[in-house]
């Protein structure tokens, strides 16, 4: 069977594609399970693999759902962190656990322990001889994994704390909690997450909920950067154009943006959506803001920037957040690579969220196959066309290489 060359097939929701397709002449087949195509726009769960020929384009690469589903990619980031030169996977990934992975509960066992430990140290106000403070200096000298501090129970706090900081890349993850995210590892937009800070309550998670589908329980970042918006937390969502396997050729966008949540950051709602999550389906059904608090659901990185530059008197943007980010994702597509396919001339694009932190350390939350490509706001519908006409482009003006 010979492809109709410069025909194409997708869904209506990908408004941006079929307008530039079009442009470019080529003509779009109504039905979207129609096999003849040159090119395949599509949801990942709706291309035929076994179907597609050598000389088909389509917008995925085999297996790139290990991106996307969270207990695979954090399973496949601390694979490839194993066999590296230089561990580098706990400088930009909260760590995480897959709670269908008996070795993997033990763990989060051990680093819930460890961090709320850590979180007892730091508390303001708790004499150095109260007993929480002894037990906790005890735990954590026994604590037998990478830290190797040793007897911590014959130094003090502070010079404990001085000596945690300097080993725990993941140190300021703890702010005076220890909150912990819980997440389906197959769902997105997010369903389903539920956020704990007990011993107590991991308890009873493990129990009522683990061993029906699987889960990842990760670290949450208790101090983000709330420098924007009155206190309120946001994401960042970076796309990334995988254009080849082989050789490996990706793009990064070079502009991004921020989702903001509706309602002001606190640890002590931890079941309130609107100040934890923020994506944008799940905030787009928060109550009306009022207009006076000239709040917006998202920022484009160019007013992030700028706004930085009054903060900090330089372009912490692009000389500290933006190169943090880039490492990470590459990190994170060499982890996953060896497990992609390219089926005809596949591709992927790819949406990475990361939130910031106060110090500025950008952290991978997750990775979206499929990601939203709506003029959802008027920040989505000035970035989506141009990113769309880039991922048809030889030469891109919007992007630069990553690799």
């Amino acid at each position: 069977m010979e492809f109709a060359p410069r025909v194409f097939v997708t869904e209506d929701k990908y408004e941006d594609v079929i307008l530039a397709l079009q442009a470019r002449g080529w003509t779009r087949f109504a039905q979207a399970s129609f096999p003849r195509f040159e090119l395949k726009w599509a949801r990942y769960a709706h291309i035929a693999w076994d179907n597609v020929l050598p000389t088909q384009r389509v917008n995925h690469l085999r297996n790139a759902v290990v991106f996307s589903q969270k207990d695979l990619l954090a399973k496949a980031l601390y694979a490839f962190d194993a066999t590296a030169d230089t561990r580098t996977v706990d400088t930009f990934f909260p760590r995480a656990f897959v709670t269908s992975d008996t070795h993997h509960v033990e763990l989060l066992r051990q680093w819930f322990a460890y961090c709320d430990a850590l979180r007892i140290l730091k508390a303001t106000g708790v004499p150095d001889n109260d007993t929480s403070v002894v037990d906790a200096l005890k735990l954590l000298s026994t604590f037998d994994h990478w830290l190797g501090c040793g007897d911590l129970t014959t130094t003090s706090r502070s010079a404990a704390l001085d000596l945690l900081q300097a080993r725990d890349p993941q140190f300021h993850a703890v702010a005076d909690c220890n909150v912990w995210i819980c997440k389906p590892a197959r769902l997105s937009r997010g369903r389903g997450i539920q956020l704990l800070r007990t011993e107590a309550e991991l308890d009873a998670f493990l129990a009522d909920y683990a061993a029906d589908t699987p889960w990842v329980v990760q670290k949450y970042i208790e101090s983000p950067f709330l420098g924007f918006q009155r206190g309120r937390k946001f994401d960042v969502r970076q796309w990334v154009l995988i254009k080849s396997l082989e050789p490996l050729q990706v793009l990064w966008y070079r502009r991004c943006y921020l989702r903001f949540c509706t309602e002001k950051f606190t640890l002590n709602q931890l079941d309130a959506p609107f100040v934890h999550l923020s994506n944008y389906s799940v905030q787009k059904h928060a109550a009306c803001i009022d207009d006076t608090d000239d709040f917006s659901m998202m920022w484009s990185s160019d007013r992030s920037k700028v706004e930085l530059e009054k903060l900090y008197g330089r372009n912490v943007w692009e000389s500290e957040i933006v190169p943090r980010m880039k490492s990470a994702t590459k990190t994170t597509i060499l982890a996953v690579a060896p497990q992609l396919q390219t089926v005809g001339r596949g591709f992927e694009w790819l949406g990475l969220d990361f939130v910031i932190d106060g110090l500025l350390q950008p952290w991978l939350l997750e990775v979206n196959v499929s990601p939203d490509v709506s003029r959802s706001t008027p920040v989505t519908a000035e970035l989506v066309p141009l990113a769309t006409e880039d991922a048809f482009k030889s030469k891109t003006i919007g992007c630069i290489a990553l690799f």
